[in-house]
């Protein structure tokens, strides 16, 4: 590999510090982000139906990097569920009772909203029996923009979307 290649231009060294400390995953903690992708999902184990959330980070040293949350669809995640709808616009709430926005029934007719997320990092078991781990959010990880517990998180402007971080390239001459 050649330095000659590395585009070093708008690299933070404080980005590739704290990529590093985290064992390069997202480092935990909030950020403004938009609701980019949701598919239909089935857990291997269980065959329970859930939606993959992916949220595209808006703000800070990590902007256009993904975080990625399945909400599954059973009685014990309901709430959470309800939450992370109300949360993204697909429901609304007078205090007292929840109801469905209309014309808006599944995530994916809410691309696009803005919100902030909390991310952690989880400690898994791969298949294959060794650990892994990755950056999930959080339970109730979801904020509306205004809300008074996220006052504090950076916001970007009104529409923001940053690009796409470009795949890294692999080297497969060797191969």
């Amino acid at each position: 590999m050649m330095f000659d290649d590395i585009p070093l231009d708008g690299v933070n060294p404080e980005t590739i510090d704290k990529v590093a400390k985290s064992g390069g995953l997202i480092p935990a903690g909030k950020y403004h982000v938009a609701l980019d992708g949701a598919a239909d999902v089935t857990a291997k184990q269980t065959g329970n139906p859930g939606t993959e959330l992916t949220f595209r980070l808006l703000t800070g040293p990590f902007a256009g990097e993904t975080v990625k949350e399945t909400l599954w669809n059973t009685d014990k995640t309901q709430n959470r569920v309800i939450l992370f709808g109300h949360r993204l616009g697909l429901l609304k709430s007078d205090g007292k009772k929840y109801s469905r926005v209309e014309g808006k029934s599944s995530f994916q007719d809410v691309l696009g909203a803005e919100c902030v997320v909390e991310v952690a990092h989880r400690e898994y078991k791969k298949a294959d029996g060794t650990s892994g781990k990755a950056a999930n959010l959080t339970f109730g990880g979801i904020w509306a923009l205004d809300d008074k517990d996220v006052k504090d998180v950076p916001k970007a402007k009104a529409g923001t979307k940053p690009a796409v971080t470009p795949p890294k390239k692999i080297d497969t001459s060797g191969i």
